[in-house]
Order: structure tokens, then C-alpha cells, then sequence
């Protein structure tokens, strides 16, 4: 099938969508995008068969790490969440992003220094990033 061999890029290609989707339209939007991005990934990809694995852990690490660097004040969320918790969209990027782990970032399994890398830069742009298009402050 044509869309196995083109997944990899596909994939990266809607997670990226996704983030800005997330970011700069907020929690309906992101909410939706990420739905949609999941029900689609479930039914047309060719599904690793951890993907739901990778989603079960990624998403409660993602949303304690996020509400930890609320609870700790390292990033304020009052303009996006009355709660004063992570808002929805933010929960959406490790949705999202863990849609990627067997699929474009499986590239990076097989490097572990890479691996470092790429977290190392990757992790904090994409905060920084986030926080700068969004209502998040530091």
C-alpha cells in the first residue's frame, strides 16, 4: 500500500501541523486536531503495535511534568486555564507527539547520543516556542 511507504513523512508532517494547531489556536481546536489525528493514525496508519503503549505512558508523564512546571511555577497557565492546570492543548502535544515515537522518531532509537541531542535541543525550543505563540508565560 502507497501509504505505508510514505507514513514516516506523513506522520511527521501532521505532528507538526498539530503542535501549531495546539499552540495557536487553543484547546477546542487542539482538542479536535488531536481526535481526528488519532481516529485517522487507528485506522489508516500502519500502527506500530506500541502506539497505544507509547500514548498510555507519554500522556500521564506529559500532563505531571507539565503541572509540576505549574505547580512550581516555572510556567504560569492562568491566561489559558482557569484551573491554573495544564491547559488542554498541552495535554494534546504528547498525545501527538507520542504518535511520532514509532514512526519518525524511531530513526533516533538506534542512536542513543542522537537521542540526547535531539531532547536536548528539541525539548526546551519546543517550550520556548510554545510559550512565545501562546498565552503561557514563564
Amino acid at each position: 500500500m502507497e501509504l505505508k511507504r510514505h507514513y514516516w513523512w506523513i506522520n511527521a508532517a501532521i505532528s507538526q501541523i498539530g503542535w501549531f494547531v495546539c499552540v495557536l489556536l487553543g484547546n477546542v481546536p487542539g482538542v479536535a486536531f488531536t481526535f481526528l489525528f488519532v481516529v485517522l493514525h487507528f485506522r489508516f496508519a500502519p500502527v506500530h503495535p506500541r502506539d497505544w503503549l507509547a500514548v498510555c505512558v507519554a500522556l500521564p508523564m506529559g500532563v505531571a511534568h507539565d503541572n509540576l512546571l505549574g505547580y512550581f511555577g516555572v510556567l504560569d497557565y492562568s491566561a489559558e486555564s482557569a484551573s491554573g492546570l495544564a491547559p488542554g492543548w498541552l495535554t494534546c502535544l504528547w498525545v501527538i507527539m507520542a504518535l511520532t515515537l514509532h514512526h519518525p522518531l524511531k530513526a533516533l532509537y538506534e542512536r542513543p547520543w542522537l537521542i540526547g541531542v535531539v531532547g536536548a535541543v528539541g525539548g526546551p525550543m519546543a517550550y520556548l516556542g510554545g510559550v512565545r505563540l501562546s498565552g503561557v508565560e514563564w
